[in-house]
């Protein structure tokens, strides 16, 4: 895993290098066929995507921008573990020298669905300010999301349980997937 996702860092560096960025959606991504090597999708993007069709047509999209051989890096919070042990929170992400801190709850739906609830908390010249923010997430277990990948045309898929490359479990707290075209 490491060297996919350093491979390239070498000529990142060299003069003359720059990098382009669009905004698009996941469902049709402006680019032509072919176009990229790597396709990286992090950050528990793809749970936001809540119709399994429209999962299985980004995954799709993600392939058909791929060149033949092309790499597929995925990340999403282990839902094998959040629903099998019920998780409703996640560990608070802490900035103490910043006076940051980032608190992640989780509500189960009735609809099998997730609502995930960002509390963004600021500590500034002793006054606090909080923003929260409520969105709805798909909790994508290990199995149809490898369900979803080989119908959108993926093979030799191997799982992480974090970026270092150690094996996934249900105890993960991430399911990272490599996956090639």
């Amino acid at each position: 895993l490491d060297s996919i996702i350093n491979k390239g860092g070498e000529s990142a560096k060299k003069e003359g290098n720059s990098a382009t960025f669009k905004v698009g959606n996941m469902l049709e991504l402006p680019y032509s066929e072919k176009t990229f090597q790597g396709v990286i999708c992090i950050g528990n993007s793809l749970v936001h995507i809540l119709d399994e069709k429209e999962i299985l047509k980004a995954l799709q999209e993600m392939y058909r921008v791929l060149t033949n051989n092309g790499v597929l890096i995925l990340q999403t919070v282990n839902y094998d573990r959040i629903l099998k042990d019920n998780v409703t929170e996640l560990p608070t992400i802490e900035n103490e020298a910043a006076g940051v801190k980032f608190k992640r709850d989780y509500t189960f739906r009735k609809d099998g669905n997730i609502d995930f609830t960002g509390t963004f908390i600021l500590e500034k010249d002793g006054k606090v300010t909080e923003t929260v923010n409520t969105v709805v997430l798909k909790p994508l277990v290990k199995g149809r999301l490898n369900s979803f990948l080989l119908d959108a045309g993926f093979k030799n898929i191997k799982y992480y349980g974090n970026f270092k490359g150690e094996d996934w479990d249900e105890k993960s707290f991430a399911t990272i997937v490599e996956a090639s075209k």
